[in-house]
């Protein structure tokens, strides 16, 4: 499970960096005791953050570069709101707190006229996002299918699952500081962010064979995704971010009888989301 820890440590991250800036002199926003400018380290350097209405302190934020004589402007104080936080190392910083779910902009501005811009995501509670862009599925076995009879089976299968291309699964967690536990509750959102959600649960499990997996029960379904290309697949990804494939055996769908030692694999393809 080491992996997977370290997998869903990255996938967590609840504020996201942007490029190391050659000029020291320009504002910049950073998380943490001060700003990093090595290249190549430069992960606490802002230019977004993402709050959670489960997480009612919000955030400090640090100030480098300027002259130092800061003032802010926010386009929806109904979203988060902003002030001044004491500091006696040197950095000005302030605090975001979360106020609604919803999207804002900080503009920090100096004496001098030079801004920089912090777009500020407030959600109303963390979660792990996954969008699914398709279905596709792989025939193995000694005996082939005809083709019109393989068509017509995997829009069946198709045809049982709630998922379509657009939809969304939001693995909630309640506190956003441990944002994957190892179970808990799974919405569904079949075809998009405006559908209602169907609950469900999700487990993190496996095995030796698969590696590790996700189950998830949602609307009478059974998914057991693995992370594990199977060895005829080999346009799978050896690192899971920002996207990846996912697989699992629906053999036991099957509407009509398989030929011995057949089976039929099921993969989605997922695109995390903050």
């Amino acid at each position: 499970m080491k992996n997977l820890c370290l997998f869903f440590s990255l996938l967590a991250l609840l504020l996201a960096g942007t490029a190391c800036e050659d000029d020291y002199r320009d504002i910049t926003l950073f998380s943490g005791a001060e700003p990093i400018y090595q290249a190549g380290t430069c992960d606490n350097l802002l230019t977004s953050a993402v709050l959670y209405l489960t997480n009612p302190e919000g955030i400090v934020v640090g100030i480098d570069g300027g002259d130092g004589d800061y003032t802010f402007s926010d386009n929806n104080p109904a979203v988060a709101t902003v002030e001044f936080t004491a500091s006696d190392d040197g950095f000005r910083r302030f605090r975001i707190t979360p106020v609604g779910a919803g999207t804002t902009y900080f503009q920090v501005k100096d004496g001098s006229g030079m801004v920089t811009t912090l777009k500020v995501t407030v959600r109303e509670y963390a979660a792990i996002r996954f969008r699914f862009s398709e279905h596709y599925f792989n025939y193995e076995g000694d005996e082939a299918l005809p083709d019109n009879q393989w068509e017509d089976l995997t829009n069946i299968l198709v045809g049982q699952m709630a998922m379509q291309p657009g939809g969304l699964y939001v693995l909630k967690a309640d506190d956003a500081d441990v944002p994957l536990p190892d179970s808990g509750v799974l919405l569904v959102y079949p075809s998009g962010d405006g559908d209602t959600p169907i609950e469900g649960t999700y487990e993190v499990t496996g095995s030796e064979a698969l590696g590790t997996c996700f189950l998830f029960r949602y609307a009478g379904e059974e998914h057991l995704f693995s992370f594990r290309s199977p060895e005829e697949w080999v346009d799978t990804k050896t690192s899971p971010l920002p996207s990846l494939y996912v697989y699992e055996d629906v053999t036991s769908l099957s509407p009509i009888a398989l030929p011995e030692g057949s089976r039929i694999i099921h993969g989605e393809f997922w695109q995390q989301e903050m």
